[in-house]
């Protein structure tokens, strides 16, 4: 009787540090490539082609595509902090509240909040850039911040409220932006009124 079949077997190809998103910090990782042999009498004699690659953190055994290599949280978290900047420039520009004052406030949120230190200059660059393309708010928020979680759109929404009152109520013109912030943020109409502080 002849016994033959198919059998996987998996190599390490490699190995070295990666930021593991199940453990959200720095760990080693193997690179496994898993290729397909035809077996004769369990013995793997002709390879059949790759059954893939993946990557597998050595400290909790979470396995992820290989794209995860190139993961850098640094560069992902500066350009959200970016795009949260860009759009409270917008919500300035959309209640015509570019002035120093506003540029003063804005830098204070993003320390408060966001605990990054903006230089003024850069955030005049950004209200200059923003009016040469005549940048719209919501356009920009469906675009770059749509796939924000639930407490990723609050935090934008508070510190766009935060920006616009300095700590006091809302007047109705900024109430109208923000709400329109939060709509475009995904929040029900409902649902935004209760997230901003009261008239």
């Amino acid at each position: 009787m002849i016994i033959f079949g198919t059998r996987t077997l998996q190599r390490n190809k490699g190995q070295g540090q990666f930021h593991c998103p199940r453990c959200s910090m720095q760990r080693g990782y193997r690179q496994i490539s898993a290729d397909r042999f035809f077996t004769l009498y369990f013995i793997p004699l002709i390879p059949l082609g790759s059954a893939g690659r993946y990557v597998e953190c050595t400290s909790c055994g979470g396995t992820y595509g290989e794209e995860v290599l190139s993961y850098n949280p640094q560069v992902e978290r500066a350009e959200l902090v970016a795009d949260i900047r860009r759009t409270l420039i917008l919500v300035l520009r959309a209640t015509q509240r570019a002035d120093a004052v506003h540029v003063a406030a804005l830098q204070s949120v993003l320390r408060e909040i966001f605990d990054e230190e903006v230089p003024e200059n850069e955030i005049w660059n950004d209200l200059q850039l923003a009016d040469q393309a005549n940048a719209q708010l919501v356009p920009f928020v469906q675009q770059r911040l749509a796939s924000f979680n639930a407490k990723g759109k609050d935090l934008v929404l508070a510190a766009a409220a935060r920006l616009l009152t300095g700590g006091r109520m809302l007047v109705p013109v900024d109430r109208e932006v923000v709400d329109e912030l939060a709509i475009a943020l995904g929040f029900t109409r409902g649902t935004a009124q209760s997230l901003l502080p009261a008239p």
